[in-house]
């Protein structure tokens, strides 16, 4: 049941904007064991690469506009010769990432100059 407020409160109106780029604000691969087939998820916001921004919700989440996933990784992975591509360049990334990332964390950040 609406409760009625003592002051309402006002959304102050937004001037249109035009989103004309995508930004994957989320790319999950989860592949447990080799035996399981694998899910991607991919959530899709609205992005202007002009301004770096990215259309939110009112919380100031990315609005997601589109959400692509499969539930079977290993049947895309075969069909889909980009999806191949893709999860083995991922794959092979990885040592790089791992040896930049202890690199990074050896490295001391360097003391303010006062």
């Amino acid at each position: 049941m609406p409760v009625p407020l003592d002051t309402p409160v006002n959304r102050e109106a937004q001037p249109a904007k035009e989103f004309a780029s995508a930004w994957f604000s989320r790319i999950t691969i989860n592949a447990p064991t080799p035996s399981d087939k694998g899910v991607v998820r991919i959530n899709v916001a609205a992005y202007d690469a002009a301004s770096g921004e990215v259309l939110t919700d009112s919380d100031g989440n990315p609005k997601f506009i589109k959400r692509i996933a499969t539930n079977d990784l290993t049947d895309a992975a075969a069909n889909v010769p980009e999806v191949a591509t893709a999860y083995a360049a991922i794959i092979a990334a990885i040592p790089a990432l791992e040896a930049y990332e202890v690199a990074k964390a050896a490295t001391p950040e360097p003391e303010p100059e006062e």
